[in-house]
């Protein structure tokens, strides 16, 4: 896979990271994709995609309270969470 390789090259590109986890996931690896993305959160905590990928993905697997903090994690940054997760999300705050 040409993701790999370029990550050999470059460990700590988010964006390679991204591409290969949303390869992953199209082809049903979930679990795969959701340990890449909790990686690059490890090199780079504010890596927003990382942060907006796994709490779609955590809301999609009914674990909610880590979509919750993802979707935190992002506006703490500043930016911007889609509105219908946050208005879905609302009911399971704790």
């Amino acid at each position: 896979i040409e993701y790999k390789k370029e990550l050999e090259i470059n460990p700590y590109y988010e964006n390679t990271h991204n591409n290969l986890a949303l390869l992953y996931q199209r082809q049903g690896k979930l679990k795969e994709a959701e340990n890449i993305w909790k990686g690059v959160l490890k090199i780079n905590s504010n890596y927003l995609e990382a942060h907006k990928r796994l709490s779609i993905l955590y809301y999609k697997q009914g674990k909610y309270q880590k979509a919750i903090y993802h979707c935190d994690e992002i506006l703490k940054k500043g930016a911007q969470v889609l509105p219908d997760l946050l208005e879905t999300l609302k009911p399971h705050r704790i």
